[in-house]
């Protein structure tokens, strides 16, 4: 079977990092795969890669330009066609849409006009109408055109969180949605710390949904109880620039460590030098539809995670320590939670309990149940 992911991301975007290409690379296996995405394009044993356009924006240091008006919509009519263009040449069996964005779903609509027999997939991991910075309404007429126009032609939506389930569910009772979390790999297990090092993984960007704001009050409030704290932010975003200058304005700036952008390579290192992941969220409708590496990275090596019940966050975690890892999403109540946890650390019992958890998100097993669900 040909089958062609028809992305709106670039090799560096989260959801082909941590997504997208872990399955295209389990179902490379056995199958024929292409992936659509945005230059520069990654190379992959036993994937073909197309371009499929670029990013509507531009990388600056204090941030993502984005094109809007017409630049944007130019940036995006060119990227449907491409990906229209490349379903052409590659005549897939079966086309799988990452994220359901106007271009990539304009680009496989006109493609399934003409081969309406192929099998549409629409995998969803994110709120698209929150996890976006929009600027008008046509923006949110198109993400909300996407989100029906998929859902329509979709023989199967997969989506990677409850919410996003229910909310695809409702929107079209008589598809079928399955869920299916986004996974991990197994890591080694570090050298635990015991140090009052806490770590910050991912995106520096509020507008993203990650609540970076608060970290500056939770330093603040831990150096009380723990002079010698440290903070290791790994990650870049368009609010790096302004909490660099929160920590400065609370003479914290010596308390944390800008490890910036990282990979799979660096986290050996990076997890060693962490005794409590933070996981800074609020109950917006962003949180709620995302999945969280963070958590599940923590759990699938034994290492505490202080973030709040919201989202996939209560499945990620056993159930016998949410009391311990969960706060309210508010930086004092963090706070609290991670001095009582570096007052009393994880049992050896405690950390065997959520390595043992972290089986279900593996991607050994979660690959296998989505390959099972699109060629059925």
């Amino acid at each position: 079977m040909t089958i062609a992911f028809a992305t709106t991301q670039s090799a560096s975007g989260s959801t082909l990092i941590g997504r997208t290409i872990p399955i295209a690379k389990h179902l490379a296996k056995k199958h024929d795969v292409h992936l659509l995405a945005f230059t520069p394009l990654p190379k992959i044993t036993r994937i073909t890669c197309h371009p499929s356009g670029h990013n509507p924006f531009i990388r600056t240091p204090s941030g993502k330009k984005r094109l809007r008006s017409f630049s944007l919509l130019a940036n995006m009519l060119n990227s449907a066609f491409i990906i229209n263009w490349h379903l052409w040449r590659i005549n897939p069996d079966l086309v799988v849409i990452v994220k359901t964005m106007p271009h990539n779903v304009l680009g496989v609509r006109l493609w399934h006009l003409f081969h309406p027999s192929r099998k549409i997939i629409v995998d969803v991991d994110d709120f698209e109408l929150t996890a976006n910075q929009l600027t008008s309404l046509w923006q949110r007429a198109a993400i909300h055109w996407a989100q029906r126009c998929s859902a329509r032609i979709a023989s199967h939506i997969i989506t990677a969180t409850p919410f996003l389930f229910d909310y695809f569910s409702n929107l079209r009772p008589q598809s079928k949605v399955s869920l299916i979390p986004t996974g991990i790999y197994p890591h080694p297990i570090p050298q635990y710390s015991t140090a009052p090092t806490l770590t910050y993984l991912g995106s520096v960007s509020v507008s993203s949904g990650h609540r970076v704001d608060f970290l500056p009050s939770v330093m603040a409030h831990l150096i009380k109880s723990y002079p010698h704290a440290k903070l290791i932010i790994a990650g870049t975003g368009d609010d790096e620039n302004k909490l660099k200058q929160a920590f400065a304005a609370r003479h914290l700036s010596c308390s944390v460590v800008w490890h910036g952008r990282f990979t799979n390579d660096d986290l050996a290192m990076l997890l060693t030098n962490t005794s409590i992941i933070i996981d800074p969220i609020d109950s917006s409708i962003a949180n709620r539809a995302k999945s969280s590496f963070r958590v599940a990275l923590a759990v699938s090596v034994g290492l505490p995670v202080v973030t709040s019940n919201i989202g996939l966050r209560p499945w990620l975690i056993p159930p016998q320590l949410h009391h311990r890892f969960f706060a309210q999403p508010d930086s004092t109540e963090l706070a609290k939670t991670i001095t009582a946890l570096l007052a009393r650390p994880l049992s050896s019992a405690d950390r065997l309990s959520l390595i043992s958890h972290a089986r279900r998100f593996y991607w050994s097993k979660l690959a296998a149940d989505y390959q099972s669900i699109i060629t059925s």
